[in-house]
Protein backbone atom coordinates (compact mmCIF):
# COMPACT_ATOMS: atom_id res chain seq x y z
CA UNK A 1 0.00 0.00 0.00
CA UNK A 2 1.22 3.75 -0.68
CA UNK A 3 0.00 6.90 1.03
CA UNK A 4 -2.27 8.52 -0.74
CA UNK A 5 -0.60 12.67 -0.65
CA UNK A 6 -2.64 15.76 -1.74
CA UNK A 7 -0.63 15.42 -5.47
CA UNK A 8 -2.50 11.85 -5.95
CA UNK A 9 -5.78 13.66 -4.47
CA UNK A 10 -5.58 16.37 -7.02
CA UNK A 11 -5.25 13.29 -9.75
CA UNK A 12 -8.09 11.44 -8.36
CA UNK A 13 -10.35 15.04 -7.84
CA UNK A 14 -11.91 14.60 -11.50
CA UNK A 15 -13.09 10.70 -10.25
CA UNK A 16 -14.84 12.59 -6.91
CA UNK A 17 -18.44 13.06 -7.39
CA UNK A 18 -20.61 13.71 -4.84
CA UNK A 19 -23.80 12.12 -6.17
CA UNK A 20 -25.58 15.86 -5.25
CA UNK A 21 -27.18 16.70 -8.61
CA UNK A 22 -26.53 21.57 -8.38
CA UNK A 23 -26.31 23.65 -11.17
CA UNK A 24 -23.22 22.89 -12.97
CA UNK A 25 -21.99 19.46 -14.32
CA UNK A 26 -18.69 19.33 -12.44
CA UNK A 27 -20.64 16.36 -10.42
CA UNK A 28 -21.81 18.59 -7.88
CA UNK A 29 -18.25 20.01 -7.29
CA UNK A 30 -18.70 24.06 -8.14
CA UNK A 31 -17.51 26.58 -5.75
CA UNK A 32 -15.39 24.00 -4.29
CA UNK A 33 -11.50 24.37 -4.50
CA UNK A 34 -10.04 21.17 -4.54
CA UNK A 35 -7.25 22.04 -1.76
CA UNK A 36 -10.25 23.12 0.95
CA UNK A 37 -11.81 20.22 0.25
CA UNK A 38 -8.96 17.97 1.10
CA UNK A 39 -8.34 20.22 4.50
CA UNK A 40 -11.59 19.57 5.34
CA UNK A 41 -11.00 15.76 4.83
CA UNK A 42 -7.58 15.53 6.54
CA UNK A 43 -8.39 18.04 9.40
CA UNK A 44 -11.91 17.66 10.74
CA UNK A 45 -13.55 14.71 8.95
CA UNK A 46 -10.56 11.74 9.25
CA UNK A 47 -8.22 13.98 11.37
CA UNK A 48 -9.86 15.86 14.29
CA UNK A 49 -9.49 14.92 17.51
CA UNK A 50 -13.09 13.61 17.69
CA UNK A 51 -12.67 11.26 14.61
CA UNK A 52 -9.51 9.99 15.66
CA UNK A 53 -10.57 9.16 19.02
CA UNK A 54 -14.12 7.63 17.55
CA UNK A 55 -13.80 3.76 16.75
CA UNK A 56 -14.70 4.54 12.85
CA UNK A 57 -11.67 7.01 12.60
CA UNK A 58 -14.61 9.51 10.42
CA UNK A 59 -16.89 11.94 11.89
CA UNK A 60 -20.53 10.96 10.99
CA UNK A 61 -22.30 13.78 8.60
CA UNK A 62 -24.41 15.28 11.52
CA UNK A 63 -20.87 15.14 13.61
CA UNK A 64 -19.33 16.91 11.05
CA UNK A 65 -22.16 19.53 10.43
CA UNK A 66 -21.87 20.05 14.26
CA UNK A 67 -18.34 21.33 13.96
CA UNK A 68 -18.78 25.23 14.98
CA UNK A 69 -17.52 27.78 12.27
CA UNK A 70 -15.05 29.64 13.84
CA UNK A 71 -13.12 25.58 13.92
CA UNK A 72 -13.95 24.69 10.27
CA UNK A 73 -14.42 28.30 8.53
CA UNK A 74 -14.18 27.23 5.29
CA UNK A 75 -17.36 26.06 4.26
CA UNK A 76 -21.23 26.33 4.92
CA UNK A 77 -23.77 24.20 6.01
CA UNK A 78 -25.36 23.57 2.54
CA UNK A 79 -21.99 22.98 0.80
CA UNK A 80 -20.37 20.82 3.78
CA UNK A 81 -22.95 18.04 3.40
CA UNK A 82 -21.42 18.38 -0.27
CA UNK A 83 -18.44 17.98 1.40
CA UNK A 84 -19.27 14.81 3.25
CA UNK A 85 -20.22 13.31 0.41
CA UNK A 86 -17.08 14.23 -1.83
CA UNK A 87 -15.22 12.13 1.12
CA UNK A 88 -16.96 9.24 1.11
CA UNK A 89 -16.21 9.28 -3.05
CA UNK A 90 -12.65 9.66 -2.13
CA UNK A 91 -13.01 6.83 0.90
CA UNK A 92 -14.07 4.58 -2.07
CA UNK A 93 -11.93 5.59 -4.73
CA UNK A 94 -8.50 5.38 -1.93
CA UNK A 95 -10.00 1.77 -1.31
CA UNK A 96 -9.75 0.50 -4.75
CA UNK A 97 -6.21 1.96 -5.36
CA UNK A 98 -5.05 0.20 -2.05
CA UNK A 99 -3.87 3.26 -0.45
CA UNK A 100 -3.96 5.20 2.93
CA UNK A 101 -3.81 8.48 4.12
CA UNK A 102 -2.01 10.16 7.26
CA UNK A 103 -5.56 9.91 9.24
CA UNK A 104 -5.72 6.16 8.41
CA UNK A 105 -2.35 5.87 9.49
CA UNK A 106 -2.71 8.40 13.12
CA UNK A 107 -5.88 6.23 14.00
CA UNK A 108 -4.46 3.02 13.58
CA UNK A 109 -1.79 3.92 16.42
CA UNK A 110 -3.96 6.04 18.44
CA UNK A 111 -5.77 2.83 18.62
CA UNK A 112 -2.90 0.71 19.58
CA UNK A 113 -1.39 3.09 22.04
CA UNK A 114 -4.80 3.64 23.54
CA UNK A 115 -4.98 -0.96 23.62
CA UNK A 116 -1.52 -1.88 24.64
CA UNK A 117 -0.02 1.69 25.53
CA UNK A 118 3.26 3.23 24.71
CA UNK A 119 5.94 0.53 25.49
CA UNK A 120 8.98 2.24 24.32
CA UNK A 121 11.55 4.15 25.92
CA UNK A 122 9.59 6.61 28.72
CA UNK A 123 9.02 10.32 27.62
CA UNK A 124 8.27 12.74 29.74
CA UNK A 125 8.50 16.16 27.56
CA UNK A 126 7.65 16.99 24.40
CA UNK A 127 8.44 19.56 22.28
CA UNK A 128 6.81 20.32 18.97
CA UNK A 129 8.11 23.15 16.65
CA UNK A 130 6.23 24.08 13.34
CA UNK A 131 3.12 22.40 15.39
CA UNK A 132 0.86 24.78 12.73
CA UNK A 133 2.02 21.66 9.92
CA UNK A 134 0.10 18.99 12.39
CA UNK A 135 -3.44 18.13 12.61
CA UNK A 136 -5.38 17.36 16.14
CA UNK A 137 -5.59 13.58 16.12
CA UNK A 138 -1.54 13.56 15.09
CA UNK A 139 -1.56 16.01 18.76
CA UNK A 140 -3.01 13.75 20.58
CA UNK A 141 -0.17 11.01 19.98
CA UNK A 142 1.65 13.24 22.14
CA UNK A 143 -0.75 12.41 25.24
CA UNK A 144 -0.59 8.79 24.78
CA UNK A 145 3.33 8.60 24.60
CA UNK A 146 3.08 10.82 27.62
CA UNK A 147 0.69 8.83 29.66
CA UNK A 148 -1.03 10.95 32.29
CA UNK A 149 1.19 11.40 34.70
CA UNK A 150 2.95 13.84 31.92
CA UNK A 151 0.01 15.05 30.24
CA UNK A 152 0.76 18.67 31.17
CA UNK A 153 4.55 18.57 30.09
CA UNK A 154 3.90 19.55 25.89
CA UNK A 155 5.60 22.67 24.59
CA UNK A 156 4.12 23.84 20.90
CA UNK A 157 5.39 26.61 19.10
CA UNK A 158 4.40 27.85 15.19
CA UNK A 159 2.99 30.84 13.70
CA UNK A 160 -0.64 30.23 12.09
CA UNK A 161 0.27 32.53 9.57
CA UNK A 162 2.40 30.05 8.11
CA UNK A 163 0.01 26.94 7.78
CA UNK A 164 0.57 26.29 4.53
CA UNK A 165 0.79 22.25 4.81
CA UNK A 166 -1.69 20.77 2.32
CA UNK A 167 -4.53 19.63 4.26
CA UNK A 168 -3.95 21.14 7.85
CA UNK A 169 -6.44 23.72 9.36
CA UNK A 170 -5.11 24.87 12.44
CA UNK A 171 -5.54 27.31 15.15
CA UNK A 172 -3.79 27.81 18.68
CA UNK A 173 -7.10 28.66 19.93
CA UNK A 174 -8.27 25.25 18.82
CA UNK A 175 -5.57 22.96 20.18
CA UNK A 176 -5.81 25.03 23.59
CA UNK A 177 -9.52 23.74 23.62
CA UNK A 178 -8.57 20.19 22.49
CA UNK A 179 -6.00 19.61 25.07
CA UNK A 180 -8.52 21.06 27.98
CA UNK A 181 -10.61 18.57 26.99
CA UNK A 182 -8.53 16.04 27.09
CA UNK A 183 -7.05 16.78 30.22
CA UNK A 184 -10.58 17.15 32.53
CA UNK A 185 -11.20 13.60 30.68
CA UNK A 186 -7.60 12.01 32.38
CA UNK A 187 -8.42 13.93 35.47
CA UNK A 188 -11.75 11.94 36.05
CA UNK A 189 -10.49 8.95 35.16
CA UNK A 190 -7.40 9.23 36.55
CA UNK A 191 -8.02 11.62 39.65
CA UNK A 192 -4.60 13.68 39.09
CA UNK A 193 -3.87 16.89 38.50
CA UNK A 194 -3.30 18.68 35.52
CA UNK A 195 -2.20 22.38 34.69
CA UNK A 196 -4.54 24.03 32.58
CA UNK A 197 -2.19 24.48 29.19
CA UNK A 198 -1.29 28.81 28.45
CA UNK A 199 -1.04 30.55 25.31
CA UNK A 200 1.39 33.09 25.32
CA UNK A 201 1.80 35.11 21.86
CA UNK A 202 5.51 36.20 20.75
CA UNK A 203 5.35 39.68 18.88
CA UNK A 204 9.16 40.23 18.62
CA UNK A 205 11.07 39.23 15.75
CA UNK A 206 14.82 38.70 16.11
CA UNK A 207 15.49 37.38 12.34
CA UNK A 208 14.27 40.49 10.30
CA UNK A 209 14.35 44.42 10.38
CA UNK A 210 11.46 46.52 10.21
CA UNK A 211 11.40 47.19 6.49
CA UNK A 212 10.98 43.16 5.51
CA UNK A 213 8.37 42.83 8.76
CA UNK A 214 6.26 46.08 7.60
CA UNK A 215 5.59 43.87 4.29
CA UNK A 216 4.76 40.95 6.35
CA UNK A 217 2.00 42.52 8.52
CA UNK A 218 0.64 44.59 5.91
CA UNK A 219 -0.04 40.80 4.69
CA UNK A 220 -1.40 39.59 7.84
CA UNK A 221 -3.76 42.34 7.95
CA UNK A 222 -5.11 41.49 4.69
CA UNK A 223 -5.71 37.89 6.63
CA UNK A 224 -7.06 39.18 9.71
CA UNK A 225 -9.99 41.66 7.92
CA UNK A 226 -11.20 38.82 5.65
CA UNK A 227 -10.48 35.36 7.01
CA UNK A 228 -10.29 36.18 10.51
CA UNK A 229 -11.13 32.88 11.50
CA UNK A 230 -7.74 31.24 9.13
CA UNK A 231 -5.24 32.57 11.81
CA UNK A 232 -5.05 33.45 15.85
CA UNK A 233 -5.00 36.89 16.16
CA UNK A 234 -1.84 37.99 17.33
CA UNK A 235 -0.24 41.61 17.75
CA UNK A 236 1.86 43.17 14.90
CA UNK A 237 4.85 41.92 14.87
CA UNK A 238 7.82 43.87 15.84
CA UNK A 239 11.62 44.56 14.50
CA UNK A 240 14.71 45.80 17.23
CA UNK A 241 15.77 47.93 14.37
CA UNK A 242 15.05 49.76 10.46
CA UNK A 243 16.20 48.04 7.37
CA UNK A 244 15.98 48.60 3.40
CA UNK A 245 12.73 48.67 1.98
CA UNK A 246 11.47 45.63 -0.48
CA UNK A 247 11.74 46.44 -4.46
CA UNK A 248 8.90 45.69 -7.02
CA UNK A 249 10.37 44.83 -10.40
CA UNK A 250 8.80 44.09 -13.67
CA UNK A 251 10.29 41.02 -15.33
CA UNK A 252 13.08 38.84 -14.48
CA UNK A 253 15.99 38.91 -16.65
CA UNK A 254 19.45 37.06 -16.06
CA UNK A 255 20.90 40.89 -16.25
CA UNK A 256 18.98 42.18 -13.69
CA UNK A 257 19.35 39.46 -11.54
CA UNK A 258 23.25 39.73 -12.04
CA UNK A 259 23.51 43.38 -10.92
CA UNK A 260 21.68 42.50 -8.17
CA UNK A 261 24.06 39.90 -6.61
CA UNK A 262 27.18 41.75 -7.50
CA UNK A 263 27.02 44.43 -5.27
CA UNK A 264 25.40 46.81 -8.21
CA UNK A 265 28.38 46.87 -10.68
CA UNK A 266 27.66 45.84 -14.54
CA UNK A 267 28.24 41.89 -14.54
CA UNK A 268 26.81 39.62 -17.13
CA UNK A 269 27.36 36.78 -14.88
CA UNK A 270 24.73 35.81 -12.32
CA UNK A 271 26.45 34.94 -9.15
CA UNK A 272 24.78 33.80 -5.78
CA UNK A 273 25.72 33.12 -2.91
CA UNK A 274 25.09 30.78 0.12
CA UNK A 275 23.10 33.22 2.04
CA UNK A 276 20.62 34.34 -0.97
CA UNK A 277 17.56 32.54 -2.65
CA UNK A 278 15.43 32.51 -5.60
CA UNK A 279 12.29 32.10 -4.71
CA UNK A 280 9.08 30.72 -7.07
CA UNK A 281 5.77 29.52 -5.96
CA UNK A 282 5.40 25.95 -7.10
CA UNK A 283 8.28 23.39 -8.18
CA UNK A 284 6.93 23.79 -11.47
CA UNK A 285 7.66 27.29 -12.09
CA UNK A 286 11.61 26.71 -11.73
CA UNK A 287 11.59 25.84 -15.22
CA UNK A 288 9.81 28.98 -16.71
CA UNK A 289 12.90 30.87 -15.35
CA UNK A 290 15.68 32.54 -18.08
CA UNK A 291 18.55 30.12 -18.89
CA UNK A 292 20.89 32.20 -17.72
CA UNK A 293 19.53 31.84 -13.89
CA UNK A 294 18.83 27.72 -14.01
CA UNK A 295 22.45 27.28 -14.97
CA UNK A 296 23.60 29.86 -12.42
CA UNK A 297 24.84 28.29 -8.86
CA UNK A 298 21.58 29.97 -7.80
CA UNK A 299 19.32 27.85 -4.79
CA UNK A 300 16.57 27.86 -6.34
CA UNK A 301 13.39 26.87 -3.98
CA UNK A 302 9.45 26.80 -4.47
CA UNK A 303 8.17 28.53 -1.30
CA UNK A 304 6.79 25.29 0.55
CA UNK A 305 10.22 23.89 0.24
CA UNK A 306 11.92 26.97 1.70
CA UNK A 307 9.91 26.96 5.05
CA UNK A 308 12.20 26.80 7.86
CA UNK A 309 15.13 28.38 6.29
CA UNK A 310 15.96 31.80 6.30
CA UNK A 311 18.62 33.66 3.81
CA UNK A 312 19.93 37.58 4.09
CA UNK A 313 18.82 37.90 0.60
CA UNK A 314 15.27 36.84 -1.49
CA UNK A 315 14.37 36.99 -4.66
CA UNK A 316 10.51 36.19 -5.19
CA UNK A 317 9.92 35.67 -8.85
CA UNK A 318 6.46 35.66 -10.24
CA UNK A 319 4.73 34.79 -7.15
CA UNK A 320 1.17 36.22 -8.29
CA UNK A 321 1.87 35.95 -12.39
CA UNK A 322 2.18 31.98 -12.10
CA UNK A 323 -1.03 32.00 -10.21
CA UNK A 324 -3.75 30.53 -12.90
CA UNK A 325 -5.99 33.47 -12.31
CA UNK A 326 -4.87 36.46 -10.18
CA UNK A 327 -8.48 38.71 -10.18
CA UNK A 328 -8.54 38.00 -6.66
CA UNK A 329 -5.81 40.00 -5.19
CA UNK A 330 -8.12 42.69 -6.79
CA UNK A 331 -9.60 42.65 -3.17
CA UNK A 332 -6.47 44.36 -1.76
CA UNK A 333 -8.00 47.83 -3.52
CA UNK A 334 -11.46 47.41 -1.42
CA UNK A 335 -8.86 46.67 1.59
CA UNK A 336 -7.21 50.06 0.71
CA UNK A 337 -10.45 52.12 0.51
CA UNK A 338 -11.71 50.65 3.99
CA UNK A 339 -8.34 51.96 5.29
CA UNK A 340 -8.89 54.93 3.56
CA UNK A 341 -12.17 55.68 4.91
CA UNK A 342 -11.00 54.89 8.78
CA UNK A 343 -8.21 56.97 9.00
CA UNK A 344 -10.23 59.88 7.46
CA UNK A 345 -13.10 58.89 10.13
CA UNK A 346 -10.33 58.83 13.06
CA UNK A 347 -8.93 61.50 11.58
CA UNK A 348 -12.07 63.90 11.70
CA UNK A 349 -12.28 63.06 15.54
CA UNK A 350 -8.67 63.80 16.36
CA UNK A 351 -9.17 67.31 14.69
CA UNK A 352 -12.26 67.81 16.64
CA UNK A 353 -10.60 66.79 20.06
CA UNK A 354 -7.73 68.80 19.38
CA UNK A 355 -10.30 71.60 19.06
CA UNK A 356 -11.63 70.35 22.60
CA UNK A 357 -8.50 70.06 24.16
CA UNK A 358 -7.55 73.88 23.04
CA UNK A 359 -10.80 74.83 25.17
CA UNK A 360 -11.11 72.45 27.79
CA UNK A 361 -8.08 70.78 28.39
CA UNK A 362 -8.23 67.42 30.94
CA UNK A 363 -9.97 64.76 29.60
CA UNK A 364 -10.39 66.22 25.87
CA UNK A 365 -6.15 66.22 25.91
CA UNK A 366 -6.16 62.04 26.97
CA UNK A 367 -8.92 61.87 24.36
CA UNK A 368 -6.68 63.24 21.69
CA UNK A 369 -3.15 61.62 22.59
CA UNK A 370 -5.43 58.22 22.12
CA UNK A 371 -6.93 59.30 18.93
CA UNK A 372 -3.04 60.59 17.73
CA UNK A 373 -1.94 57.31 18.67
CA UNK A 374 -4.44 55.06 17.06
CA UNK A 375 -3.80 57.15 14.00
CA UNK A 376 -0.35 56.43 13.89
CA UNK A 377 -0.96 52.71 15.27
CA UNK A 378 -2.49 52.08 11.81
CA UNK A 379 -1.59 51.70 8.38
CA UNK A 380 -3.58 54.35 6.71
CA UNK A 381 -1.00 57.31 6.66
CA UNK A 382 -1.40 56.15 2.61
CA UNK A 383 1.17 58.26 0.30
CA UNK A 384 0.41 59.38 -2.87
CA UNK A 385 1.26 57.41 -5.48
CA UNK A 386 1.52 58.39 -9.31
CA UNK A 387 -0.09 56.04 -11.70
CA UNK A 388 0.74 55.68 -15.66
CA UNK A 389 -2.81 55.11 -17.78
CA UNK A 390 -1.15 51.52 -18.43
CA UNK A 391 -1.17 51.00 -15.00
CA UNK A 392 -4.82 52.58 -13.93
CA UNK A 393 -6.39 50.15 -16.31
CA UNK A 394 -5.51 47.51 -14.16
CA UNK A 395 -5.95 48.65 -10.98
CA UNK A 396 -10.10 47.09 -11.21
CA UNK A 397 -11.56 46.93 -7.73
CA UNK A 398 -13.54 43.87 -6.49
CA UNK A 399 -15.36 43.62 -3.24
CA UNK A 400 -14.93 40.54 -1.29
CA UNK A 401 -16.86 37.46 -1.56
CA UNK A 402 -16.15 34.77 1.30
CA UNK A 403 -17.23 32.01 -1.32
CA UNK A 404 -15.75 33.29 -4.23
CA UNK A 405 -11.91 34.39 -2.99
CA UNK A 406 -11.99 31.15 -0.15
CA UNK A 407 -8.34 30.17 -2.03
CA UNK A 408 -6.99 33.49 -1.32
CA UNK A 409 -6.52 33.03 2.40
CA UNK A 410 -3.56 30.22 1.31
CA UNK A 411 -1.96 32.64 -1.67
CA UNK A 412 -1.69 35.05 1.57
CA UNK A 413 -0.07 32.29 3.94
CA UNK A 414 2.10 31.61 1.02
CA UNK A 415 3.30 35.04 0.61
CA UNK A 416 3.78 35.86 4.19
CA UNK A 417 6.30 33.01 4.18
CA UNK A 418 8.32 34.36 1.25
CA UNK A 419 8.60 37.82 2.81
CA UNK A 420 9.68 36.48 6.01
CA UNK A 421 12.92 34.11 4.92
CA UNK A 422 14.25 37.28 4.39
CA UNK A 423 16.45 38.70 6.74
CA UNK A 424 18.08 41.91 5.19
CA UNK A 425 16.93 42.27 1.72
CA UNK A 426 14.03 41.33 -0.39
CA UNK A 427 13.25 41.25 -4.49
CA UNK A 428 9.81 41.39 -5.91
CA UNK A 429 9.86 40.68 -9.87
CA UNK A 430 6.90 40.12 -11.87
CA UNK A 431 6.09 39.90 -15.30
CA UNK A 432 2.36 40.18 -15.91
CA UNK A 433 1.43 44.00 -15.41
CA UNK A 434 -2.16 43.03 -14.59
CA UNK A 435 -1.43 40.46 -12.00
CA UNK A 436 0.95 42.42 -10.03
CA UNK A 437 -0.80 45.64 -9.91
CA UNK A 438 -2.71 45.15 -6.99
CA UNK A 439 -0.50 44.09 -4.71
CA UNK A 440 2.11 46.62 -5.59
CA UNK A 441 0.02 49.39 -5.26
CA UNK A 442 -1.32 48.26 -1.91
CA UNK A 443 2.36 48.19 -1.06
CA UNK A 444 3.67 51.50 -2.39
CA UNK A 445 0.25 53.17 -1.25
CA UNK A 446 1.17 52.14 2.17
CA UNK A 447 4.58 53.64 1.64
CA UNK A 448 6.17 50.06 2.49
CA UNK A 449 8.38 49.21 -0.89
CA UNK A 450 9.98 51.15 -3.64
CA UNK A 451 8.91 50.31 -7.04
CA UNK A 452 11.82 49.95 -9.89
CA UNK A 453 10.03 51.65 -13.35
CA UNK A 454 12.85 50.64 -16.19
CA UNK A 455 15.65 48.62 -14.90
CA UNK A 456 18.54 48.80 -12.02
CA UNK A 457 20.60 49.69 -14.83
CA UNK A 458 19.27 52.79 -15.03
CA UNK A 459 17.00 53.45 -11.92
CA UNK A 460 18.90 54.55 -8.88
CA UNK A 461 16.37 52.04 -6.62
CA UNK A 462 18.81 53.13 -3.68
CA UNK A 463 20.00 49.98 -2.59
CA UNK A 464 21.43 46.34 -4.34
CA UNK A 465 22.32 43.59 -2.80
CA UNK A 466 25.43 43.30 -0.88
CA UNK A 467 28.04 41.42 -2.65
CA UNK A 468 30.16 39.10 -0.43
CA UNK A 469 32.49 36.00 -1.03
CA UNK A 470 31.51 32.85 0.41
CA UNK A 471 33.98 30.47 2.20
CA UNK A 472 33.77 26.66 1.51
CA UNK A 473 32.40 26.75 5.22
CA UNK A 474 29.48 28.97 4.30
CA UNK A 475 28.50 26.61 1.59
CA UNK A 476 28.92 23.76 3.98
CA UNK A 477 26.78 25.37 6.54
CA UNK A 478 24.00 25.80 3.98
CA UNK A 479 23.98 22.38 2.41
CA UNK A 480 23.43 20.96 6.00
CA UNK A 481 20.18 22.98 6.28
CA UNK A 482 19.06 21.56 3.22
CA UNK A 483 19.78 18.38 4.37
CA UNK A 484 17.26 18.54 7.49
CA UNK A 485 14.55 19.57 4.94
CA UNK A 486 15.36 17.27 3.01
CA UNK A 487 16.15 19.42 -0.16
CA UNK A 488 18.98 16.73 -1.78
CA UNK A 489 19.48 18.72 -4.74
CA UNK A 490 20.07 21.73 -3.35
CA UNK A 491 22.41 20.28 -0.54
CA UNK A 492 24.34 18.03 -3.39
CA UNK A 493 24.65 21.97 -5.39
CA UNK A 494 25.71 23.51 -2.10
CA UNK A 495 28.24 20.65 -1.48
CA UNK A 496 29.92 20.94 -4.79
CA UNK A 497 30.55 24.83 -4.06
CA UNK A 498 31.55 23.87 -0.54
CA UNK A 499 34.32 21.41 -2.44
CA UNK A 500 33.20 18.05 -0.75
CA UNK A 501 32.42 15.81 -3.50
CA UNK A 502 31.78 12.94 -1.96
CA UNK A 503 29.03 14.12 0.39
CA UNK A 504 27.63 15.73 -3.13
CA UNK A 505 27.39 12.34 -4.13
CA UNK A 506 25.63 11.38 -1.24
CA UNK A 507 23.39 13.70 -1.37
CA UNK A 508 22.72 13.20 -5.10
CA UNK A 509 22.19 9.74 -4.45
CA UNK A 510 19.44 10.30 -1.70
CA UNK A 511 17.79 12.53 -3.93
CA UNK A 512 17.51 9.88 -6.84
CA UNK A 513 16.52 7.28 -4.33
CA UNK A 514 13.50 9.43 -2.74
CA UNK A 515 12.41 9.75 -6.41
CA UNK A 516 12.64 5.74 -6.97
CA UNK A 517 10.56 5.22 -3.65
CA UNK A 518 7.50 7.45 -4.82
CA UNK A 519 7.53 5.69 -8.16
CA UNK A 520 4.95 3.01 -7.12
CA UNK A 521 4.86 -0.80 -8.37
CA UNK A 522 7.26 0.75 -11.18
CA UNK A 523 9.89 -1.90 -10.85
CA UNK A 524 12.15 -1.91 -13.86
CA UNK A 525 12.22 2.54 -13.06
CA UNK A 526 13.01 1.71 -9.62
CA UNK A 527 15.68 -0.84 -10.41
CA UNK A 528 17.07 1.07 -12.47
CA UNK A 529 16.93 4.32 -10.22
CA UNK A 530 18.75 2.63 -7.13
CA UNK A 531 21.39 1.62 -9.84
CA UNK A 532 22.21 4.76 -10.73
CA UNK A 533 22.61 5.87 -7.37
CA UNK A 534 24.76 3.05 -6.53
CA UNK A 535 26.87 3.82 -9.75
CA UNK A 536 27.14 7.48 -8.41
CA UNK A 537 28.72 6.97 -4.86
CA UNK A 538 30.86 4.11 -6.38
CA UNK A 539 32.47 6.76 -8.90
CA UNK A 540 32.86 9.05 -6.01
CA UNK A 541 34.75 6.83 -3.45
CA UNK A 542 37.18 5.76 -6.36
CA UNK A 543 37.74 9.95 -7.07
CA UNK A 544 38.04 10.14 -3.09
CA UNK A 545 40.83 7.08 -3.09
CA UNK A 546 42.43 8.97 -5.59
CA UNK A 547 42.32 12.23 -4.64
CA UNK A 548 43.66 10.32 -1.46
CA UNK A 549 46.28 9.06 -3.20
CA UNK A 550 47.28 11.82 -5.14
CA UNK A 551 47.62 13.90 -1.93
CA UNK A 552 49.68 11.35 0.15
CA UNK A 553 51.98 11.07 -3.22
CA UNK A 554 52.34 15.31 -3.03
CA UNK A 555 53.58 15.12 0.49
CA UNK A 556 55.66 12.21 0.86
CA UNK A 557 57.24 12.49 -2.66
CA UNK A 558 57.95 10.66 -5.90
CA UNK A 559 57.36 6.52 -4.91
CA UNK A 560 59.95 4.08 -5.78
CA UNK A 561 58.84 0.57 -7.55
CA UNK A 562 57.55 -1.49 -4.55
CA UNK A 563 56.56 1.66 -1.78
CA UNK A 564 53.28 1.07 -0.44
CA UNK A 565 50.67 3.25 -1.54
CA UNK A 566 47.82 5.19 0.03
CA UNK A 567 45.06 2.52 0.28
CA UNK A 568 41.23 3.03 -1.17
CA UNK A 569 38.87 4.07 0.95
CA UNK A 570 36.94 1.98 2.70
CA UNK A 571 33.38 1.66 2.68
CA UNK A 572 33.52 2.41 6.37
CA UNK A 573 35.33 5.16 5.81
CA UNK A 574 33.40 6.81 2.85
CA UNK A 575 29.66 6.13 5.74
CA UNK A 576 32.00 8.32 8.02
Amino acid sequence: MHELTYALFERLWSRLDSGIVRDDSERGKKGLESHLVFQEIMSYIKGSAEAIDSDAGILSLEEYLSLGAKRAANYNQELRTVVYSLMQSYQRQKAQHRLYDRPDLVHHLHKQLKKDGYQGIAITHICRDEVQDFVQGELLLDLLVLGPQHAGQLFYCGDTAQSIARGVGFRFTDVKSMLIQQHHQLIQKHRIQVAEPQLHRLDVNYRSHAGILDVANAVVSVMQEYFPLSMDRMPRERAFFDGPQPLLLGEVSADEVAILTSGGKRRRRVEFGAHMVLLVRTPEAKEKLPQGIRSSNALIMDVVSSKGLEFDDVILVDFLSSLPDGKHWRVLLSYLCNELETHIAVKAKQEAAAALAAELGGDAAVLLSALTAQLNSRHELLKDVVLSQEEEKCLIQVDFDSELHAALVEDLKHLYVAITRAKSNLIMFESDPLKRAPLYYYLRRLGLAVEVKTSLAFDDAGTVLQHTSNTPADWADRATSMQLQQQWDLAAKCYNHAGDWLREAASKAKAIIDKAQSMGHQLAAKTAAFEEAVALLVEAAAGAAQRKAAAAAAVSGPTAAGDAVAPPVTVAEWQE
